[in-house]
């Protein structure tokens, strides 16, 4: 075997073992806009009718049925396993989720609630109302 064959062989056996790693690689991978454009499609499909796009609760349905607003310091002191409880086995007057979603996507929609109530936070932490006296903290 000639140096110029084996250095084409060994050339084409980097590139196969390149493409199999980076293959293996991003197969695992999951884009986080991707995973997060899709718990934000599975609130919309299960949560929004009666908590809102929000979370506050403040739809028609939500309001006739008091839905907890997801985002309130009620809601947001409760602990993970606390939170997947109340969507698994349902609370007051929601129903359980069990049957129709996966432990995954309990546990994406818990980090989706989580994510609702910092949005809620830093929302009320620009109000004007929120800041102190002080006429600078205005500017």
């Amino acid at each position: 075997m000639s140096f110029k064959t084996a250095a084409g062989s060994a050339c084409v056996a980097v590139i196969l073992l390149l493409v199999a790693f980076l293959g293996v690689a991003s197969a695992g991978a999951t884009p986080t806009a991707s995973k997060n454009a899709t718990v934000k499609n599975l609130f919309q499909v299960q949560c929004s009718l009666c908590h809102g796009q929000s979370g506050a609760g403040d739809t028609s349905t939500g309001k006739a049925l008091n839905a907890a607003d997801l985002r309130s310091a009620d809601v947001q002191k409760q602990s993970d396993a606390q939170l997947a409880q109340v969507i698994a086995n349902g609370k007051n007057n929601m129903p359980p989720f069990a049957d129709s979603l996966t432990t995954e996507q309990i546990r994406a929609l818990v980090a989706y609630i989580r994510a609702l109530g910092r949005r809620n936070s830093s929302h009320r932490l620009d109000h004007p109302a929120s800041r102190s006296a002080n006429p600078s903290s205005f500017l």
